[in-house]
């Protein structure tokens, strides 16, 4: 239910990024981020806590000004463990809801205009998503997991790899150079980086993703 939320108000605010002649661009030239995602780990806290509804609309409301700031491009762009601040969207959750259970107050409509929305850098909020097919269409089936534990922007060049090897019956050693294409950002830092000093920018590390699937490393924990 948690996960329905989050990605039904998601949804409702607009997306952080957009097509644009092929390239990947972010919406807003500006503020922008993923904060509307507190509401998903209210409603997760909230029924865990078996809070009544009005505490539930309330816990949203408190979690409203919890919600992090919106600079996502930052946090992307330099690539630190505070990617999106999904961790204290994780911590406000919970604490606007312990404060609701222990009688705190806070505001029912914070979704019923724009307001949060322009914070979120967002101009073209429709609240119509969040109620529509309600209990008949689940929007958190139509995600995904990783099968890679690395950043989304390498799989498609692991999966052909991986698809090469297995066809042509290659060992590593016959590799001379493996060419790329894909997004402009994989010619950046720290995609480009070939020496990855933790497993945090080995996730990243586009060379290093390659190697670990020529050697016919399994995903997982041994990538790491």
């Amino acid at each position: 239910v948690g996960l329905e939320v989050a990605a039904r108000i998601s949804i409702a605010i607009g997306p952080l990024f957009d097509l644009v002649e092929g390239r990947v661009e972010y919406v807003s030239k500006g503020a922008c981020g993923f904060g509307q995602h507190i509401f998903g780990g209210v409603t997760s806290a909230s029924k865990l806590l078996k809070l009544r509804t009005q505490e539930i609309s309330q816990s949203m409301g408190v979690a409203g000004y919890y919600a992090p700031c919106p600079i996502s491009p930052k946090t992307t762009n330099d690539l630190t463990m505070s990617k999106y601040a999904l961790e204290w969207s994780a911590a406000g959750a919970v604490i606007a809801t312990e404060l609701i259970r222990r009688g705190f107050q806070g505001p029912e409509t914070i979704l019923d205009d724009d307001l949060f929305a322009k914070a979120m850098g967002k101009d073209a909020y429709d609240p119509s998503p969040i109620l529509e097919d309600l209990g008949t269409t689940w929007l958190g089936t139509t995600t995904s997991l990783k099968l890679y534990p690395s950043c989304r922007y390498n799989h498609h060049a692991l999966d052909l790899l991986k698809e090469i090897f297995k066809k042509n019956r290659l060992k590593p050693d016959e590799i001379e150079r493996v060419e790329v294409k894909g997004l402009g950002r994989l010619t950046m830092w720290p995609w480009i980086n070939k020496e990855p000093k933790d497993a945090f920018w080995g996730e990243f590390s586009l060379p290093y993703n390659l190697a670990l699937v020529a050697f016919g490393i399994p995903p997982g924990p041994e990538w790491m």
